[in-house]
């Protein structure tokens, strides 16, 4: 290349970079999925350009300028899949992810690759109505987490702390998403190894929020497998009790700190407050499961308060089904007791349960 040539080379470089950066910010911090697609609408049209130049994958040229493409195709294939990611459109965002797989040569953006793929896979297992194919997804999802976990683990510490600290975060996530797709293929003690460990990471970093979310979500899994795993003893019912508090008083704590009122939620972080009814949920059902009518009714109440004011929660979603039932099942109970009832608003709150069901059902 001429001088010049190496100028344009750098410069397009340089743009294509910033436009890829530009965009993954507009997706983290913003999730803002159609400024980050504009983004990616120019970096194709600087792709273009510097394929003219001869320096690209299919090229059969070496130097750095066929490196950096490569950097930055990489980039933009990842950014391109994590937009289909968000749009749920999961056969585009696998595609845009093998192909940034193909062409980086980076450790790291491998490892991260391998985590998105898994994640693609889970949710796509999540939604897919096929038993033998959900199954399959899952599996795959957890042959990634596990390509990546690996990955992470093979690659240099990296000389700046900031740096080595995201690449710790990265790894308990894959452990916690490993826990999730293993606990669906009904793989507990799997699970809960996955968990322990990625528990273990976070309590080792920081005591930012995010860290405490995490272990809040931790804790929330394990109660949840506790239960599954392990039948309604009440020594089991008790101990998947325990990690449920532990998860509702980080979450308590959170919503204190940041002025967060349950019940008055406006622009809501749908997956944060979904979690957080969840939880709340399931510490009604380990009430329920231990007798104790009052405090289940309490914490079923809470959940279903929150769903009827949140309406990013889509309150009539087929996922909250079990917690009307459970809800339902509790008050009917109590109603035939009459004489020694301990819930006043029971027959109010059985019609209520009956449409939310009647509601979900249609």
């Amino acid at each position: 290349f001429s001088e010049v040539d190496n100028q344009v080379l750098s410069a397009l470089h340089d743009t294509w970079h910033a436009i890829n950066q530009s965009a993954l910010a507009h997706l983290h911090y913003f999730n803002d999925i159609e400024a980050a697609n504009k983004a990616m609408a120019l970096a194709g049209v600087l792709e273009q350009r510097l394929r003219v130049f001869k320096v690209s994958e299919e090229d059969n040229v070496s130097g750095e300028h066929k490196n950096t493409f490569l950097r930055s195709k990489a980039l933009t294939s990842l950014v391109l899949g994590t937009i289909s990611y968000k749009r749920r459109e999961f056969d585009k965002a696998s595609k845009h992810f093998d192909e940034a797989l193909d062409v980086s040569d980076n450790v790291i953006m491998k490892s991260e690759l391998y985590s998105k793929i898994g994640k693609v896979f889970m949710d796509a297992g999540w939604q897919e109505e096929d038993k033998s194919e959900k199954e399959k997804k899952y599996k795959d999802a957890v042959q990634m987490f596990q390509n990546a976990i690996q990955m992470f683990h093979s690659s240099k510490k990296c000389l700046r702390e900031p740096a080595e600290s995201k690449k710790q975060e990265q790894i308990a996530d894959c452990l916690l998403n490993d826990g999730v797709a293993k606990r669906r293929l009904s793989q507990y003690e799997n699970a809960l190894e996955s968990f322990s460990k990625a528990i273990q990471i976070w309590k080792g970093m920081d005591e930012s929020k995010n860290s405490r979310l995490n272990i809040a979500e931790l804790n929330f899994h394990i109660g949840c497998v506790h239960l599954k795993s392990r039948g309604k003893a009440k020594a089991t019912v008790k101990n998947a009790l325990e990690h449920f508090q532990a998860a509702k008083h980080i979450y308590d704590e959170v919503n204190r700190s940041m002025n967060l009122d349950p019940f008055e939620v406006e622009n809501a972080d749908v997956s944060y407050w979904s979690t957080f009814v969840k939880t709340v949920w399931k510490i009604g059902d380990c009430f329920k499961c231990l007798r104790e009518v009052r405090d289940a009714s309490e914490h079923y109440k809470m959940a279903i308060r929150i769903l009827d004011q949140n309406d990013g929660l889509d309150k009539y979603h087929n996922s909250w089904t079990a917690l009307y039932k459970n809800a339902l099942q509790l008050h009917v109970q109590d109603h035939k007791r009459k004489k020694k009832s301990e819930l006043k608003e029971s027959p109010a709150m059985i019609e209520k349960l009956k449409e939310h069901l009647k509601q979900v059902k249609a």
